[in-house]
């Protein structure tokens, strides 16, 4: 999709993520640098962990502990905005 998008003249920001540590040191790793590999290899914006304001309070979260609850969304809004933003003005 990246590259698709950027070949039809998009200018694209990657949100990355982060998975939880039981998944181990290496899988974390590759999980996480996938977002950043795919940023370079397209020369695209990267935000790597989108959710970073609001990970460590739960009272963001949906009961499942998983999906952002709607107070989270202003935060999560401020993050990606700032990296969004210069993008639009090109």
């Amino acid at each position: 999709m990246v590259e698709q998008s950027t070949k039809a003249g998009a200018r694209v920001l990657i949100l990355g993520m982060k998975i939880p540590p039981n998944y181990g040191p290496d899988y974390s790793r590759q999980f996480e640098g996938a977002y950043a590999g795919v940023a370079k290899r397209n020369q695209a914006a990267l935000v790597p962990f989108f959710i970073e304001d609001v990970v460590d309070n739960a009272e963001h979260f949906l009961p499942d502990r998983i999906h952002p609850a709607e107070s989270a969304q202003p935060m999560i809004l401020e993050r990606v905005w700032k990296s969004l933003r210069p993008l639009l003005r090109k």
